[in-house]
C-alpha cells in the first residue's frame, strides 16, 4: 500500500509518495490536492495557484511527463475521485462551478453553478 501526500515549505508545495510503511519516500511533482488514480500508476493534481488559475493533471507514478487533464478559467476549491475511478469531481471557487470531468475523454460535464 502506497501513500500520496503534499509537504509545502517556502519554496512551495511538492507531492510525494511513500509506502504505507514509511520506506522508499520520493518527491514526485510539485503540487497539491493528490488523488491516486483506481489502478494505481498514476496520480491527478492540480500544479498550484500561479497566474490565478489551477489546472488538473495526471502524472505516472514511475515519474515522467505529467499530462494535462482539464485547464480551468478559476481556482480549485476540492478535486475528488469517484468510487469507480472513472471521473473527477470538480467544485471550483471561481466562478463556484461543479462539474466532473471524465478522465478516459477529458471531456466535462456541469452539474451545478452558484450565482
Amino acid at each position: 500500500s502506497r501513500i500520496a501526500f503534499v509537504r509545502a515549505d517556502s519554496a512551495g508545495s511538492w507531492i510525494h509518495i511513500m509506502n504505507a510503511d514509511g520506506g522508499n519516500r520520493r518527491s514526485l511533482v510539485e503540487g497539491s490536492s493528490p488523488l491516486w488514480s483506481r489502478d494505481g500508476v498514476s496520480i491527478y493534481y492540480t500544479p498550484g495557484a500561479g497566474f490565478g488559475r489551477q489546472d488538473i493533471y495526471e502524472i505516472p507514478v514511475a515519474g515522467g511527463t505529467p499530462t494535462l487533464l482539464h485547464d480551468t478559467t478559476g481556482l480549485l476549491n476540492r478535486i475528488s475521485l469517484s468510487p469507480s475511478g472513472e471521473a473527477i469531481l470538480v467544485r471550483s471557487r471561481d466562478p463556484g462551478n461543479i462539474f466532473i470531468l471524465d478522465v478516459g475523454t477529458f471531456l466535462d460535464s456541469h452539474l451545478a453553478k452558484s450565482e
